[in-house]
């Protein structure tokens, strides 16, 4: 009898624990690519004051590219305000290569195309509002 009255507390547990809000997915469309050579790398980000540095990353990961085109889809999302950098690693190397005087020598870009001129955008530029059904962005690379 113990070990019945034992299962039923603990069924009874795992069924009146409190649910959490569903969690959502963030589909990043990236088109523009020049050629389908290495992978994108993608970085998403939910604090303002470490975007859009490597510390910031909340979840990371790459997509293989076909026809100029890459799809990558950030899983099981709070719902709230997100940003996204990304770039092409057409080396394949798993760095953002750049010039000796800074400038980037493959394709990058940022949620919601934001003008980028001499630096990084805000996080307030790139934000994407994502809720209980998740959101779709697209973004074009710049070269």
């Amino acid at each position: 009898m113990t070990r019945i009255a034992c299962l039923a507390i603990l069924l009874g547990a795992v069924l009146c624990r409190p649910v959490d809000a569903a969690a959502a997915d963030l589909r990043v469309v990236v088109e523009g690519l020049r050629n389908d050579k290495g992978h994108v790398n993608f970085g998403l980000y939910d604090d303002a004051d470490k975007f859009p540095g490597r510390a910031g990353v909340i979840q990371s990961g790459r997509a293989k590219i076909e026809g100029g085109r890459a799809l990558f889809i950030f899983r099981d999302l709070k719902p709230g305000r997100y940003a996204v950098s990304l770039f092409h690693d057409e080396n394949d190397d798993g760095q953002f290569n750049r010039s000796l005087i800074g400038l980037p020598l493959e394709g990058y870009g940022f949620s919601n195309n934001p003008r980028v001129v001499l630096s990084a955008p805000s996080f307030d530029a790139c934000a994407i509002t994502v809720g209980d059904a998740g959101a779709e962005t697209t973004i074009k690379i710049a070269y």
